[in-house]
C-alpha cells in the first residue's frame, strides 16, 4: 500500500531524530587524571582559600560570635603563613595578612579575657631554649623550629631570633639584607630606650633585634667584608621625632616605634620578593653516557628538585613566621592595621 507524502515525512523524521540522538549520545575520549588534576586544587590554592575563608569568619562584621573570630584569626594567622611558604607570588600579602590576623586574634582574646598559654610559651621559646634544627628536605616539620608559636598564638610581641634554625634555602645576599633591616630596628629601638619617651622600646628588645641581625649574618656564611651592618645610623629624624613620626612609605603618622618595626617588615619583604628569593641549589648536570646512566640522573634530578623544592618552602614558612612577628608587634605598639596603609 502505497504512503502518502505525510507518513513518508513523519517517517524520516524519526529516522533523522533516531540518527541524531545515537550520534549525540556519543561523547569525547577521557584522558585518564585529567577531569581529577583540574578539580584538584594546588597546594598553592589549598591554603590560600582557607586562610580567605578563616579571615572572612575573622572580620567583625561576618556576624559570628567574638569566640567564633577568635579562634577562627588564630586559625587565620597559621594559614596565611603556609600561603607564603607555598605561593611564592603571596609572599609577602601572606606575611602580612598573617600579622594583621595574629593581631586580630590578639585584640579579641584581650577583649574576652582568655588567657593566651601560648603566648608564654613562645617567650620560652625565643629565650635561647629553642631545639635545634636543620632543613634537610626530609620534611617540612624539620625546619619549623620556634614555631608555629609566634603567628598562631596571639603574642603579637614575640620575640623571635631564629635560635635553633641552623640552615635556610635562601640566597646569601638575602639574608644579609634582612640582618640590616635588623640591626637597624635594634639600633633606633636601642636610641628610644635611651630617652624613654616610650616605653615599648626596651634595651631587651634592642637586643632582640640585632641577635637575630647576627644570626641571619651566621646563616648567610658570607664573608666579613661583605657584612652590611653598619652599627650606627643616621638618628636625626628619630631626634626630632622621639613619639611620633611620618611613615615615608604612607605618609601617615604613628608611634615612633611602631614605623620602626613595620619599616623593618617593609624591608625584608623586600630582601625576599620574588626576584631575590631563588633557594640555593646545587649543579645536577651529568655527561652524555648510556641511556640507563641518562635515566638513573633524570631520577636523581627529579629527586633532588623534590627535595630543593621542600627545603624552599620550609625555609620560607621560618622566614614567614620571623617577619610577620615584625608587622604584628608594630601593630601591637600603634601601627595601623587596616590594608591602605599595608599594601601598594
Amino acid at each position: 500500500m502505497a504512503c502518502s507524502p505525510l507518513v513518508a515525512r513523519l517517517v524520516a523524521a524519526i529516522a533523522t531524530l533516531a540518527a541524531t540522538l545515537s550520534l549525540s549520545s556519543c561523547t569525547m575520549p577521557r584522558f585518564a587524571g585529567r577531569a581529577e588534576s583540574e578539580q584538584t586544587p594546588s597546594a598553592c590554592e589549598s591554603a590560600y582559600y582557607a586562610a580567605s575563608d578563616s579571615s572572612a569568619m575573622a572580620a567583625s562584621g561576618s556576624g559570628w560570635p567574638a569566640i567564633m573570630r577568635y579562634l577562627s584569626a588564630r586559625s587565620a594567622a597559621s594559614q596565611w603563613i603556609e600561603v607564603s611558604a607555598q605561593c611564592t607570588d603571596r609572599f609577602s600579602e601572606g606575611v602580612i595578612r598573617a600579622a594583621q590576623s595574629q593581631y586580630a586574634a590578639a585584640t579579641l582574646g584581650e577583649r574576652l579575657g582568655l588567657g593566651d598559654d601560648a603566648s608564654s610559651a613562645d617567650a620560652a621559646q625565643t629565650d635561647g631554649t629553642a631545639e635545634s634544627s636543620s632543613i634537610d628536605g626530609s620534611g617540612d616539620s624539620a625546619a619549623v623550629v620556634n614555631a608555629p608559636a609566634d603567628v598562631s598564638s596571639t603574642s603579637a610581641s614575640a620575640a623571635h631570633d631564629l635560635t635553633g634554625v641552623s640552615d635556610l634555602s635562601v640566597e646569601p645576599a638575602v639574608l644579609a639584607s634582612m640582618a640590616l633591616a635588623e640591626d637597624r630596628a635594634g639600633f633606633i629601638a636601642e636610641i628610644l630606650t635611651a630617652r624613654g619617651d616610650d616605653g615599648n622600646a626596651t634595651l631587651k628588645l634592642s637586643s632582640m633585634h640585632k641577635s637575630a641581625g647576627e644570626r641571619l649574618i651566621s646563616l648567610s656564611e658570607i664573608e666579613a667584608a661583605a657584612d652590611p651592618r653598619q652599627k650606627a645610623y643616621d638618628v636625626s629624624q628619630l631626634l626630632a621625632h622621639p613619639n611620633e613620626i611620618v611613615d615615608p612609605a604612607t605618609g601617615l603618622t604613628a608611634p615612633t616605634l611602631a614605623v620602626a618595626e613595620i619599616n623593618c617588615a617593609r624591608e625584608e619583604l623586600a630582601a625576599l620578593s620574588p626576584a631575590e628569593q631563588t633557594a640555593s641549589s646545587s649543579d645536577t648536570g651529568s655527561a652524555d653516557v648510556s641511556d640507563s646512566a641518562k635515566a638513573a640522573d633524570n631520577a636523581d634530578a627529579t629527586a633532588s628538585a623534590t627535595n630543593e623544592a621542600r627545603k624552599e618552602s620550609a625555609s620560607l614558612r621560618i622566614l614567614a613566621r620571623f617577619v610577620a612577628s615584625r608587622a604584628a608587634r608594630a601593630f601591637s605598639y600603634g601601627y595601623p592595621t587596616f590594608d591602605q596603609a599595608l599594601f601598594d
